[in-house]
């Protein structure tokens, strides 16, 4: 599935999300662009988007910083704990 596709998805029942970028290749000078993620940047809940420490800077222009981890298993620790006070 390309970015643009999952980050396209409007679904009420989606309140919490690891998105995993680690592993993406990218390459200086690539589209990042995600039209349609409004849910990335407006939404209360965790929807988190982890990506490589070398990544950081050309991610955090595209995506709300705030939702941006290098730490998968962080990632999913807060989820978890937005989940059981939810």
């Amino acid at each position: 599935m390309e970015i643009q596709q999952f980050c396209g998805i409007d679904d009420p029942r989606l309140d919490s999300l690891v998105i995993d970028f680690r592993e993406l290749d990218y390459q200086w000078g690539d589209d990042l662009s995600i039209h349609g993620a409004w849910w990335l940047l407006v939404s209360d809940s965790p929807v988190l988007v982890v990506v490589s420490p070398d990544s950081l800077r050309a991610y955090a222009g595209v995506l709300n910083g705030q939702r941006i981890r290098t730490d998968f298993h962080e990632a999913l620790e807060e989820v978890e704990a937005y989940l059981q006070r939810t």
